[in-house]
């Protein structure tokens, strides 16, 4: 995906399987948007996770920022005490059992020696993982000020400033869901859609900068499909998760 010459976009089926027998190409085509003008056809770029080994090391090549959750899984005491490690503000991210990712690359090698590079062959921006993914609320925009608070306090948004990556995710498989959201769909939908463009949620400037909410996800199932290895387990019991904010 990354380069200084446009690259293909895909249009593949939301809910799967997404390959080369599923998806196809928009040939560069650009269509019109209502909101943010020209766009291209495409929704789906393509990427690789690359697994590098000489003798007893191995590297495990990332096209994305992703972190240490993501690479050397999350501390042994992590779900006991979230607190330990978090630096901002723990209402404005999923936290301890509610973090949830799809396991650490680590864990899923096997050489003596791991590396886990980031950035390494691509730039597809930051691997949050689903559980802690935010979309901005674009109605306040759209539709007034006010619009997004009004939806949150009816239960249709997660967030008084933003949707869950999980609700997105669904409604963008699943368009039917959206009938359970009556006069919000709208909003909702557009919100999934747009939001990313317009703002970032409270402390959640990462979505802003990232492919997508399922970056996190299809990376591990790269690293598993390298490895053999799907192991999900997500804590790390040999990594205390020392910092300066936490130091022996």
């Amino acid at each position: 995906s990354l380069g200084h010459l446009p690259a293909e976009l895909y249009t593949c089926p939301a809910p799967g399987p997404k390959n080369d027998d599923t998806c196809t190409g928009d040939a560069l085509a650009s269509t019109a948007d209502p909101v943010l003008g020209a766009v291209r056809v495409g929704d789906h770029t393509r990427s690789h996770v690359a697994y590098l080994r000489i003798g007893p090391v191995g590297t495990m090549w990332l096209p994305a920022e992703v972190g240490p959750e993501t690479t050397i899984g999350l501390p042994a005491g992590y779900h006991a005490n979230p607190e330990l490690w978090h630096q901002d503000e723990l209402t404005l991210h999923a936290a301890g059992t509610e973090y949830e990712t799809s396991g650490f690359v680590k864990n899923r090698m096997s050489d003596e020696y791991r590396w886990a590079v980031g950035l390494g062959n691509d730039e597809l921006g930051y691997a949050v993982p689903l559980s802690d993914y935010r979309v901005y609320c674009v109605a306040d925009e759209l539709a007034g000020p006010g619009t997004c608070q009004a939806l949150y306090d009816a239960g249709a948004i997660e967030y008084p400033d933003g949707v869950a990556g999980a609700t997105c995710k669904a409604i963008t498989e699943d368009p039917s869901l959206l009938a359970g959201y009556g006069a919000a769909a709208e909003a909702v939908a557009g919100s999934c859609k747009y939001g990313q463009a317009f703002d970032e949620t409270d402390d959640h400037y990462e979505e802003t900068n990232s492919v997508g909410w399922d970056l996190e996800a299809d990376i591990m199932a790269a690293v598993a499909a390298l490895t053999g290895n799907d192991d999900p387990t997500t804590v790390n019991d040999n990594f205390p998760g020392w910092w300066s904010g936490l130091t022996p």
